[in-house]
């Protein structure tokens, strides 16, 4: 999932709550902190640290490059043609 940041900065994170798998798209995005809408455990979203509970475990980050304005992001063999 790619989150942009109020200073235009992209991310891209993995879609998933390490809590209980929930999607995260819906969650709340305020500065760096995105929230998972299911049970409110929040991460960051420049390195997948859990910064709440119920989530102890961090989430997956991919690398991101912008260039000509098209963003690429950089994934790993198991994240390629996995939909939320």
């Amino acid at each position: 999932m790619l989150c942009r940041s109020a200073r235009d900065e992209v991310f891209a994170i993995q879609n998933r709550c390490s809590h209980m798998a929930k999607p995260l798209h819906a969650g709340r995005l305020i500065g760096h902190q995105i929230s998972c809408p299911e049970h409110g455990a929040e991460f960051d979203i420049r390195n997948g640290e859990a910064l709440s509970f119920p989530a102890v475990r961090p989430i997956k980050t991919y690398p991101v490059e912008i260039r000509d304005g098209v963003v690429y992001v950089a994934l790993d063999a198991d994240s390629v043609g996995i939909l939320p």
